[in-house]
């Protein structure tokens, strides 16, 4: 994914630092969750290292949304999939991801269709066609 159109280092910093609020959001960092956030950073191309940095200063990453929308979905799929990692699910991770998904500009309603599919795939992988057909039905 290209992040040329904001500051490289400091969007995919703050891709990770949301990922840690959510993390940290029911108390109890698991280590799938810093797995997760380590795979990330290499999808993203971040060195690993950055996860303490930004770790020690999250507030110094604030998210600053692409206008592009495929990065922004992809920052929004990084949360739910952040979300579920650890196998529960609290209210506080919700309110998380909605809050972030508004932020990213996505309609109320599809963020929810989103957290219902991953909320009935806690245990289990994510049928990628679940999601798809979710995001097609709020497509233009």
């Amino acid at each position: 994914m290209d992040y040329s159109e904001l500051p490289e280092r400091m969007l995919k910093r703050s891709i990770l630092a949301l990922l840690m609020q959510l993390s940290t959001a029911d108390q109890d960092v698991h280590d799938r969750e810093r797995a997760y956030m380590e795979a990330v950073c290499e999808a993203i191309d971040l060195p690993v290292g950055d996860l303490e940095e930004v770790r020690t200063n999250l507030e110094d990453y604030p998210l600053e949304p692409p206008r592009d929308e495929a990065q922004r979905m992809q920052i929004l799929y990084f949360l739910l999939f952040q979300m579920k990692i650890d196998h529960k699910i609290t209210e506080d991770e919700i309110g998380i991801v909605r809050k972030f998904g508004f932020i990213l500009g996505f309609r109320e309603q599809l963020v929810e269709d989103l957290i219902g599919v991953i909320r009935a795939h806690t245990h289990k992988l994510v049928p990628p066609e679940a999601m798809i057909a979710i995001i097609k039905n709020y497509q233009n």
